[in-house]
C-alpha cells in the first residue's frame, strides 16, 4: 500500500478503535434505570408538583389513569341534555369566554343541584377540568347563571325534576379520552326523567370532547 492510501484509511481505523473503545466504556458504566436512580430524584421530564395544601385531596399521577368509576350521582350526565338544549347552547356560545372549557359548565350547573366532592365522579370531572385537586371545583363561576337556571325551573319544575334528587342516580362511569359509557340497572330507570328527554343519549357532545351514551342493563 502507498503511503497515500494509508493517508487516506487513517481515519476509518482511527474511528473505528475509537468507537470501540466508547463501546468498553459503555459497557463499564452502571446504567441509570429507575432501579439505581435514587429515590429523590425525579425521573427526567417529570412535572413537578406544588405542594399540597394541609386537607387538600390532591390528584395523584395515577389516579389520572382511572377510567372506571361507580357514582352515586351519575346523574349529573342527565344535565348535558339540559345544556344540549338550543337556548343554553346559544347562551354558551356567547359567553364561552368566560368558560371556555365545557366541563366547567357541567360542574357550574352540577353544584346547583348538589354535586359531592366527596363523591368519585367529582375528581373525575376535576381532572377534564384541568385542576389539581378536588377543591379547585369550588372555583367554578357559572357564567348568565340566573338565566340558566330560570330555564331549568321553567322546563323541569313543575315535574319536580330540578332537584338534588335529579342527580342521584348510581352507575357506573367507563371513559376514554372519546368516550363516556354510563351504565346503569335497567330497573333504574325514571319516568319523569325519561319523558322529560333527559335519559336520552346525547351522542356526540362537541363542548366535551366526547361521545356519551347511557346503557341499561
Amino acid at each position: 500500500m502507498r503511503a497515500t492510501d494509508e493517508l487516506r484509511a487513517a481515519p476509518s481505523s482511527v474511528a473505528s478503535g475509537a468507537r470501540a473503545e466508547s463501546d468498553a466504556v459503555l459497557e463499564r458504566r452502571p446504567g441509570l434505570d429507575a432501579a439505581s436512580r435514587p429515590a429523590n430524584v425525579p425521573p427526567r421530564g417529570a412535572r413537578p408538583q406544588r405542594p399540597a395544601r394541609p386537607g387538600q385531596v390532591r390528584l395523584e399521577p395515577q389516579q389520572r389513569a382511572i377510567d372506571t368509576l361507580v357514582s352515586k350521582q351519575a346523574g349529573l350526565f342527565y344535565l348535558v341534555n339540559f345544556l344540549n338544549r338550543s337556548e343554553p347552547q346559544r347562551l354558551m356560545r356567547e359567553r364561552w369566554r368566560e368558560a371556555p372549557n365545557g366541563w366547567h359548565w357541567l360542574v357550574g350547573v352540577g353544584r346547583e343541584l348538589g354535586l359531592a366532592p366527596s363523591d368519585p365522579l367529582s375528581a373525575f370531572l376535576a381532572r377534564q377540568s384541568g385542576f389539581e385537586s378536588v377543591e379547585e371545583l369550588a372555583h367554578i363561576v357559572l357564567p348568565a347563571r340566573d338565566e340558566l337556571l330560570g330555564w331549568a325551573r321553567r322546563w323541569y319544575g313543575a315535574a319536580e325534576l330540578w332537584l338534588p334528587e335529579l342527580l342521584s342516580w348510581r352507575a357506573t362511569l367507563r371513559a376514554t379520552p372519546t368516550h363516556c359509557d354510563v351504565h346503569a340497572r335497567l330497573d333504574s330507570v325514571r319516568l319523569p326523567v325519561r319523558l322529560h328527554g333527559l335519559d336520552v343519549d346525547p351522542g356526540w357532545v362537541p363542548w366535551l370532547g366526547r361521545v356519551i351514551v347511557f346503557h341499561y342493563e
